[in-house]
């Protein structure tokens, strides 16, 4: 009988901590689970305290083998995946971390981009850049003259947390500090700090790296954000050896053979392989990818290109666009009374016909691509004494949708891609009704996966493959099938309605613009 082997996939979520147990089938035999504490301490703060995160990882890694008591000799491998853009610093010689994560959607930092975003220096570096881009043709320079920052940008987060403390700069001189995202972290802890290290997936959302070139930018680091290299990660291949486990903290030791970011590491597991391929993950944010292959094309209008693996000689690229906080919105939805459950609030939006003339636009935390205004507010309009609960629940699912059809057709028109159909997974994919309203709009097929798990097992089928445990990646997408397909259904008021929508989100733009 041949030996049972899995691997232990860890994904480190905006939401919640997920650590499962893959086995060769790619089927998830074991899972714990538990929410992240997110601490707001300040107006636009958003934090993690590393002490508590650390504990609970290793808890949910204590919790899920005792669940599977058999399988901590069955480990092979281990992968890590979740949100990007989360960081930290820490001392190297001893570990120490010296503040709280910042999180990706944190947005203390929007005066700095803002000023950034209108200093002569930028202004300078887009002229120079598009003199460059004139004689050349360089994509790469056309991406650089029309740069912009933000503060989903670690780049901005990451030197505004600096100017706010001489004692970092004097450790980074001192060749004593460490920058990481919580990737970076996690692989230095388990690793018992023998590692300090990323891949190229995570790197590239950062706003340090140069995907043209696939190091670190220079030019973003020490020119445009004073940021030491020396703090930064080395860069590894997205599948692979980056270290071992050390065995005292759980009993066993295997090697990290997979590092990738959470949205990369779900257009692996769905098989997006191909340009053209398209997936949206309906989580706390929704995420709309598409693979654009060898290409990286030159981004605008708040989307985002991005390394989506880099394995050996092959980097495959992906375009992005996000909305941060739909899953909140529904979240909210149920928590003020208009629907019981997010999976209820599919039979409540299906129990009327339309939403009455009310309209919802899903921006708590502004509105990204391709509104690109940090400003913007949630906003409810077209209520009248007629508006039920059931209308409320159907405007703020009909919102969500309408922002991944803005999404998907700003990738169309920006990279000239044939997308083919749409592949979904993410909490918020269970909701029947967002999902036909989705195929309804977008005029195509949306396919809903077997497992809504597809970061854990993205990544766990790129960890499986460095050790063998897989004869190559179409055999293991494969194992990954479609548990519903959602056939698109002609409708002439979509596009009437979805204009009307357009017309609530220019009410909604610039309503927190500071005087």
């Amino acid at each position: 009988m041949s030996e049972t082997k899995s691997v232990l996939s860890l994904d480190i979520g905006s939401t919640n901590i997920k650590v499962a147990i893959v086995n060769e089938k790619a089927e998830i035999i074991g899972i714990a689970s538990q929410k992240i504490e997110i601490l707001s301490p300040e107006v636009g703060a958003a934090e993690l305290e590393p002490d508590r995160l650390w504990s609970q990882i290793v808890s949910s890694v204590q919790e899920v083998f005792s669940k599977c008591p058999n399988s901590r000799e069955t480990v092979k491998s281990v992968a890590i995946t979740g949100q990007r853009g989360t960081f930290t610093l820490w001392k190297k010689d001893n570990g120490k971390t010296l503040h709280n994560f910042v999180m990706w959607n944190d947005t203390r930092s929007e005066q700095y981009a803002t000023s950034s975003n209108s200093s002569m220096l930028l202004k300078a570096f887009h002229g120079a850049s598009a003199c460059i881009r004139g004689f050349t043709g360089s994509e790469r320079f056309k991406m650089a003259s029309r740069l912009k920052f933000s503060t989903q940008q670690v780049a901005v987060r990451l030197a505004w947390v600096l100017s706010r403390s001489p004692e970092y700069r004097q450790l980074a001189s001192a060749n004593n500090l460490c920058f990481g995202c919580i990737e970076t972290w996690l692989l230095w802890k388990l690793t018992g700090g023998k590692v300090h290290a990323t891949d190229h997936s995570f790197a590239s959302a950062t706003g340090l790296y140069d995907p043209f070139l696939g190091t670190w930018s220079g030019l973003m680091c020490r020119l445009l954000f004073d940021i030491p290299i020396s703090i930064l990660p080395e860069l590894r291949d997205s599948s692979g050896t980056f270290g071992m486990i050390d065995e005292d903290l759980f009993g066993f030791s295997a090697p990290v053979s997979a590092v990738i970011g959470d949205q990369q590491s779900s257009l692996f597991g769905l098989g997006c392989f191909r340009a053209g391929e398209l997936k949206c993950s309906f989580g706390t944010g929704t995420f709309m990818c598409a693979a654009t292959g060898d290409r990286c094309v030159p981004f605008q209008n708040g989307l985002y290109s991005m390394v989506a693996w880099k394995i050996g000689n092959e980097v495959a690229y992906m375009i992005e666009g996000n909305e941060s906080d739909t899953g909140l919105c529904l979240e909210w939805a149920v928590a003020v009374g208009w629907a019981d459950s997010l999976e209820q609030s599919s039979d409540v939006a299906q129990s009327v016909p339309d939403t009455n003339g009310v309209f919802f636009v899903p921006g708590f935390g502004g509105l990204h691509a391709p509104i690109c205004d940090d400003s913007a507010a949630c906003l409810m309009i077209g209520m009248t004494p007629q508006s039920t609960k059931a209308h409320m629940a159907r405007a703020v699912l009909e919102g969500i949708a309408f922002r991944v059809m803005e999404m998907l057709y700003t990738i169309q028109d920006q990279t000239k891609l044939t997308l083919r159909d749409l592949t979904v997974d993410g909490g918020m994919s269970k909701n029947d009704f967002l999902m036909q309203f989705v195929a309804d709009l977008l005029q195509r097929k949306v396919h809903r996966m077997n497992t809504p798990e597809t970061c854990l097992i993205g990544a766990a089928l790129l960890a499986g493959l460095s050790i063998g445990l897989w004869k190559d990646r179409e055999t293991a997408s494969k194992l990954v099938t479609s548990e519903k397909t959602f056939y698109p259904q002609p409708s002439a008021a979509n596009e009437a309605k979805y204009q009307r929508w357009r017309e609530a989100v220019e009410r909604s733009k610039l309503w927190y613009r500071k005087a």
